[in-house]
């Protein structure tokens, strides 16, 4: 297994995800995030708000740990700033034949960015921290979601 340092733009999408999905929840996406992102993450909070800045640093700061346990590097690698406009989520759509939030193609986009930013802090120094285990109870969440409002999962019985 390697171990690569996730790009900046992925790791801002990913905290924009985060950080629209804590605050809004439900009535944006039409699922919630898992319990323990929202423990999880308590201490990126801005005045009772969930912030993308503070999300980025702290999964920056994973990620660069699992590098630097991967390969024994103590040097430290600054990261830009997040970038807010790294976004790709939209509002939930309504799927009119069956009723219920539709499956739209950034749902599939953040879920590969989710997979492979987990690949890369798939490490010992990282994958038993709570941080860790809070990002993939986030995508199990996302991937629940898209399994459970596909056309092809829908129009089966319920029987």
């Amino acid at each position: 297994m390697s171990c690569l340092l996730t790009s900046p733009e992925t790791i801002s999408k990913i905290s924009n995800f985060a950080e629209k999905l804590l605050n809004i929840g439900y009535d944006f996406f039409g699922f919630c995030a898992n319990e323990e992102l929202y423990i999880e993450l308590l201490d990126c909070q801005t005045s009772g708000h969930f912030d993308a800045c503070k999300i980025y640093a702290r999964l920056c700061e994973m990620n660069q740990q699992a590098y630097q346990g991967r390969y024994n590097e103590a040097e430290t690698i600054q990261y830009p700033p997040c970038d807010l406009s790294a976004t790709i989520t939209k509002r939930m759509v309504i799927n009119d034949q069956y009723h219920t939030a539709a499956v739209q193609q950034w749902h599939f986009e953040m879920l590969k960015h989710l997979d492979f930013y987990i690949y890369q802090c798939n490490e010992d120094a990282t994958c038993k921290s709570d941080l860790f285990k809070a990002i993939k109870g986030l995508r199990a969440e996302l991937a629940n979601f898209i399994l459970m409002h596909s056309v092809e999962y829908l129009k089966e019985k319920w029987n």
